[in-house]
């Protein structure tokens, strides 16, 4: 038994030296390959190590399977796999720590990047990074422990997250339902596969010793930050005009939220984004781009090289001015006054034909033919009356004015007629002097006229956001 031993021991040191001299003969055919002194895959067994083997060593070859005992050795060398698929005599702890899979991962960790690609016509070709092309093409893997690992493709970056499974390493980019990218490793755990291009082209990747080599390129390739943001347009605009000119007008939230109301009535509701435009002469310009949900734009203005105060549409060139609460009070208060003296029994400012009357309703009220086109759209009517104070009042102000139009305005025949034989006093807003602004909040604010009306006083007002407008929510006298 014992001659059968040493027999058999004889065939194994055979065997394994002729197996690493093949090894290391096929070794320098490889092209250099930059490792991390951790994973060189390669384990150095001492003499002394190998004499302290007492017990039997499995050795797996193909299907069969031989049991020797311990030889004494000078030296050798073993790969990683062999030394995982050897059962060695005496585990420790850390030996047996993890699953197969965390050791297979752990032994990946590091950053790998492209060292060349095959194209599908088989022709291999060392990367070169100073081509656009050839960085179109460019993979880097970072892995680390903790999901923490990253993917660069081309030059972005993106955090992904890694499974592995036998001989296939799957990542995944966060946040993204692109799907995995499968990189086939090597045996050896010396390089990487990776077909690109919809298979075109076949990628290779190392292991790194320090940073990527795509560092430069990246942050070359990186975009200036933008001197603008959506927060520049926060409040309101308005198309200018003269006092009753409808006009389109614009309120920007501080979140870059946007509504656009139109002077014919209704709104459009999106937000706002930076969008940039590469110039010819490699400059680069940046407009505001009011855009729906999706980021496609219904209008854009060019940013200015310092907050403006006026906005130039880019499809029409179209100006639209920055409001104060101040303008916006005053232009409020202004419109509620003309909406009083129109309801005053007399026709208060209203342009109208006295000479052409109607009689009406069981009192015989008199009204006058209505001639005036201020806040008219097509024409001046109860509607454009009612559009007026739905931009003006809210809540219970809004109720009783619009219960004043109905009792003072009569359509008949197509025409508009205003009553005018019930005459009375109304408030008067004295905005000439302007107004003050207190208590402000995102969503009211206070203001007060800085002059004092001789038979009513001074006005004050309180506004509110009721989502779309600025409106006059309550009023007071003294």
């Amino acid at each position: 038994m014992k001659k059968q031993s040493a027999v058999i021991a004889a065939a194994l040191i055979c065997l394994c030296m002729t197996g690493c001299s093949g090894r290391d003969q096929l070794t320098k055919q490889k092209d250099d390959i930059p490792t991390f002194p951790a994973e060189t895959g390669q384990i150095r067994m001492t003499e002394e190590a190998a004499a302290g083997q007492t017990e039997a060593v499995t050795a797996l070859t193909g299907t069969d399977i031989i049991h020797t005992e311990a030889a004494s050795v000078t030296s050798r060398t073993v790969s990683v796999t062999e030394a995982a698929e050897t059962a060695a005599p005496a585990q420790t702890k850390e030996d047996n720590a993890g699953t197969p899979a965390s050791r297979e991962i752990n032994s990946l960790y590091g950053k790998w990047e492209t060292v060349s690609f095959k194209k599908s016509t088989g022709e291999s070709t060392a990367y070169d990074l100073s081509d656009d092309v050839h960085r179109s093409y460019y993979v880097g893997l970072d892995l680390r422990s903790s999901g923490q690992s990253e993917l660069t493709v081309g030059t972005a970056a993106f955090p992904a997250t890694i499974a592995v499974n036998g001989n296939t390493l799957s990542v995944w980019k966060v946040n993204s339902n692109s799907g995995s990218m499968n990189f086939q490793v090597s045996d050896d755990k010396t390089r990487m596969t990776v077909v690109l291009m919809d298979g075109r082209i076949t990628a290779t990747l190392k292991p790194v010793r320090t940073d990527f080599s795509i560092k430069p390129y990246q942050n070359s390739a990186k975009e200036p930050d933008c001197p603008f943001s959506a927060s520049d347009l926060t409040g309101e605009w308005a198309m200018p005009g003269t006092f009753g000119t409808r006009n389109n007008s614009i309120h920007v939230s501080a979140d870059g939220s946007v509504i656009l109301r139109y002077a014919a009535g209704g709104s459009r509701r999106g937000k706002i984004q930076i969008d940039r435009e590469d110039q010819p002469d490699g400059t680069c310009s940046y407009l505001y781009a009011l855009c729906d949900d999706t980021g496609t734009s219904w209008m854009r203005f060019p940013c200015a090289a310092v907050s403006a105060d006026h906005l130039y549409s880019e499809q029409d060139g179209a100006e639209y001015v920055r409001l104060t609460l101040a303008d916006i009070a005053v232009g409020k208060m202004n419109s509620l006054t003309f909406l009083m003296s129109c309801m005053n029994g007399g026709g208060g400012d209203l342009e109208i034909d006295r000479e052409n009357t109607v009689t009406a309703g069981n009192q015989n009220a008199v009204y006058a033919l209505v001639t005036d086109e201020r806040f008219s759209i097509n024409s001046f009517g109860k509607a454009a009356l009612e559009r007026l104070l739905e931009e003006t009042a809210s809540g219970d102000e809004r109720k009783h004015w619009a219960d004043m139009i109905d009792y003072s305005f009569l359509e008949q025949d197509g025409q508009t007629y205003v009553r005018i034989n019930e005459t009375h006093g109304h408030y008067i807003f004295d905005t000439e002097h302007g107004v003050t602004v207190k208590d402000q909040t995102e969503t009211s604010f206070t203001a007060a006229t800085n002059a004092s009306n001789q038979m009513y006083g001074r006005g004050s007002a309180h506004f509110v956001f009721d989502g779309t407008n600025w409106t006059i929510e309550s009023y007071e006298f003294n």
